[in-house]
């Protein structure tokens, strides 16, 4: 999301997030930061679909040149212009591929098979060197500002079509393309030649583990992604809350890292090494949440592990220069426990890779702030400040982020941490404004479920299932295997409905047979 990052729901997702550039969790401006606010309008645009596209509309041109030609190329279309293969009734011009991408991968995730023309659609939106845009209205045209290329709608696309088989060659492309692309400290930006970003870099580390693909071994001048997320990370200088979490990108003045739970929660996710879709009977991390061991020197370093000062902590708070020392490996060390220490905690048979110690750092600084809100994450408004902002409240629950923690703490088999947040979301997820008419933000609640175990088809009284699949082509066959029922065949929204479709036929033709043969009988006795 750098250059242009506009969408909705990767960072402060109100969807699905982004985080807020260079804010605080306060939400005032960091110094230096205001010129990331368009980014954080585009963050607003992703898995709020519609509703949050006019503010990336308005923020992105003056932020970012590529995506004002990007928007120039592709004019919003009008609801009843869009292609019936797309998934969702609002302007797609800032997040068409991405929401489809999350649609598609949740209708999977409950055991449909997507409709054709909702594949067909996605694979024609593939530019002709692998990329995607963030949407192409006309698919005839070649791809020509290549400035545009959206990172975070490719490497969606690509967790879609692995995870529904048959679509090698596109996937292909379009990891060697994300590869093309890489920056030097091994991460990525929304747009290419812009600085990495945790959320970005955490998108795409999730499409090439989606492929088989180790992301340890995606390297540009030997950093890896697992390095770049490290830098994002805030160490021990940080405060005693923030350690742990992860910061969007560092300040662009003064280079410090603000803690930001957007960026936590798809670092998390990406440093245990996985995308959107969480298997829920994978097996738990060798390593539980676990703060980071500061040791007792009062040097504000990260320790080892053992108590000893690291000197390779590039998540030091206000160092944000994602340098790594020869020390780190290019393993991502940041100011976690570190691989010896990840080491101890396994019980010593194998050594823990250090993005994973790296993630169970910040799982349990995420596991934190959910206790401490109630369950649930929150977003500020922007140009909120303190108090209100337009007559709402500054703060307010955000729902995809939250949605998101559960599936990245569901991913490192952190069950205890993420039975709080889900079971907020279960009670309070209809509160979500207008997320039942926005792909991203069922999908991601589907994708929530099925890492949990849940059933989509019930959650909270809501089938989010008959949601979803009102947003799009209806999908082929259902979740016969009982895994959108939370593996155990109950609850199985479709199913129920489907039963009581034929007991409703059943008792109709019932009653009308009894009423035929009452009618006979009174003629007879007349």
């Amino acid at each position: 999301m750098s250059p242009l990052p506009r969408r909705s729901g990767r960072p402060l997702p109100p969807l699905p997030g982004r985080p807020r550039p260079g804010r605080t969790r306060s939400g005032r401006t960091a110094p230096g930061s205001r010129a990331a606010l368009g980014a954080l309008a585009g963050g607003l645009a992703l898995l709020t679909g519609s509703f949050a596209a006019p503010a990336a509309q308005a923020a992105a041109p003056a932020q970012s040149p590529a995506g004002a030609r990007a928007a120039e190329a592709s004019p919003g279309p009008a609801a009843s212009e869009l292609p019936e293969g797309l998934f969702g009734r609002g302007d797609p011009q800032f997040d068409g591929v991405f929401r489809q991408s999350i649609a598609l991968l949740a209708q999977h995730a409950a055991g449909f098979t997507p409709a054709p023309e909702a594949v067909d659609w996605l694979l024609a939106q593939q530019c002709a060197d692998g990329s995607f845009l963030s949407y192409r209205a006309d698919t005839a045209q070649p791809c020509a500002d290549v400035t545009a290329a959206d990172s975070n709608a490719t490497a969606m696309a690509v967790q879609a079509l692995v995870a529904l088989g048959g679509h090698e060659d596109a996937a292909g492309e379009a990891l060697t393309w994300l590869a093309g692309v890489q920056n030097e400290d091994g991460g990525w930006s929304y747009n290419p030649g812009g600085a990495s970003d945790a959320n970005s870099t955490a998108v795409v580390v999730g499409a090439f583990v989606s492929a088989g693909r180790d992301p340890a071994e995606v390297l540009r001048e030997e950093h890896s992604p697992y390095d770049a997320l490290a830098s994002f990370q805030l160490g021990c200088d940080a405060a005693d809350g923030d350690r742990g979490a992860f910061a969007w990108q560092p300040d662009e003045e003064s280079g410090a890292l603000f803690a930001n739970d957007a960026a936590t929660v798809d670092a998390i996710l990406a440093s245990y090494g996985s995308g959107l879709l969480v298997d829920p009977d994978a097996a738990p991390s060798a390593v539980p949440p676990t703060g980071l061991d500061c040791g007792t020197g009062g040097d504000g370093q990260a320790t080892n592990g053992t108590g000893d000062a690291s000197s390779d902590a590039p998540g030091d708070s206000g160092a944000g220069t994602g340098e790594e020392t020869e020390d780190a490996g290019g393993s991502g060390d940041a100011g976690v426990a570190g691989a010896s220490g990840a080491e101890d905690q396994a019980g010593g048979e194998e050594q823990v890779p250090a993005h994973v110690t790296s993630a169970a750092a910040g799982a349990a600084q995420l596991a934190d702030r959910l206790a401490e809100g109630g369950g649930h994450l929150v977003s500020a408004l922007p140009g909120a400040g303190e108090g209100t902002a337009g007559g709402e409240p500054a703060e307010q629950p955000d729902f995809n982020s939250t949605a998101k923690a559960v599936i990245a703490l569901a991913a490192g088999g952190n069950e205890e941490a993420w039975q709080g947040p889900l079971q907020w979301l279960i009670e309070n997820h209809a509160s979500w404004a207008d997320y039942a008419a926005n792909p991203s933000a069922v999908g991601v609640l589907v994708l929530a479920a099925h890492a949990t175990g849940v059933s989509p088809g019930d959650f909270g009284g809501t089938d989010l299932l008959a949601q979803l699949n009102a947003l799009g082509p209806a999908p082929d066959g259902g979740a016969a295997n009982g895994d959108a029922a939370g593996g155990d065949g109950e609850g199985d929204g479709e199913g129920l409905a489907i039963l009581l479709w034929v007991v409703g036929v059943g008792l109709v033709v019932g009653i009308g047979i009894g009423g035929l043969l009452s009618t006979r009988r009174k003629r007879k006795a007349s």
